[in-house]
């Protein structure tokens, strides 16, 4: 499959727009904004475009080798905006009661706020604008529940369970050099042997590690926050005191170049 939108006139029929809460999907000749707040920390917030909500779990429609390019800013800069927000392909590992449902893998650019610590790599940054990778072990649903179990009743293990985990996860992530506020190519080099980044085609970060697929495409902003470190869980929303968005005026998702 081979996208390419610069919403001359309205978004392709290829996504779905989702919004939840104190948030919208605007559509203008050239230009789609996601936006958020002002919103509350007692729930979700949340605008999308995406297309893994089109497919049931699994059958999302995008595996290396490809290339996705996006151009994008946000309504300020990444110190000021609250939330998190990015765009790229995951696999929504979340279940609708905020349950695990599947081991993680995304391949994004990627934006967290504290309290948020959202970074699974022993030297993460856990929260800013962020290029990043997550390649966690597929396994079985009923380990996933044990973990979890485990993790809530066993309060003075956590700090080795959370050295394990981290322990198998595969990719990484680095700071993304550029203002989230100001207008710039995204680009993400997907193989099957690793993933490259890139921002106005220069390289920003790469890793060898890569998720196999099938993931589903994502941009999004939204109020969630999660924060995972040491023996810490704690997830829920935070609020947006100010309206803040996160506009497109591009995005192009191709097979990779042979030469790439």
């Amino acid at each position: 499959m081979n996208i390419h939108d610069r919403f001359v006139g309205r978004a392709l029929p290829h996504w779905n727009r989702f919004a939840v809460g104190h948030a919208q999907v605007l559509e203008t000749d050239g230009l789609l904004r996601l936006s958020a707040g002002p919103s509350p920390d007692s729930s979700l917030s949340d605008a999308e475009l995406n297309d893994h909500r089109l497919y049931e779990r699994g059958r999302w429609p995008w595996r290396p080798p490809l290339r996705m390019t996006v151009r994008a800013r946000a309504s300020h800069p990444h110190e000021q905006l609250a939330g998190t927000a990015g765009f790229g392909f995951w696999n929504a590992p979340f279940a609708i009661d905020a349950g695990a449902a599947d081991s993680p893998q995304a391949v994004w650019f990627f934006h967290a706020s504290p309290p948020s610590f959202m970074s699974m790599s022993p030297h993460g940054h856990g929260t800013g604008w962020r290029a990043q990778v997550l390649h966690v072990p597929r396994i079985p649903k009923i380990a996933l529940y044990a973990a979890g179990a485990a993790w809530y009743l066993l309060k003075p293990l956590r700090p080795l369970f959370y050295r394990a985990a981290q322990a198998q996860v595969g990719g990484g992530e680095s700071p993304v050099p550029v203002s989230f506020a100001e207008w710039h190519v995204y680009r993400i080099d997907w193989r099957r042997d690793g993933v490259s980044f890139f921002v106005d085609d220069r390289p920003v970060y790469a890793t060898r590690a890569a998720p196999r697929g099938p993931l589903g495409f994502c941009a999004w902003i939204d109020n969630s926050v999660l924060d995972v470190r040491g023996e810490h869980f704690a997830s829920g929303y935070t609020a947006i005191p100010n309206a803040q968005h996160l506009e497109l005026s591009e995005v192009r998702i191709e097979p990779l170049p042979p030469a790439s």
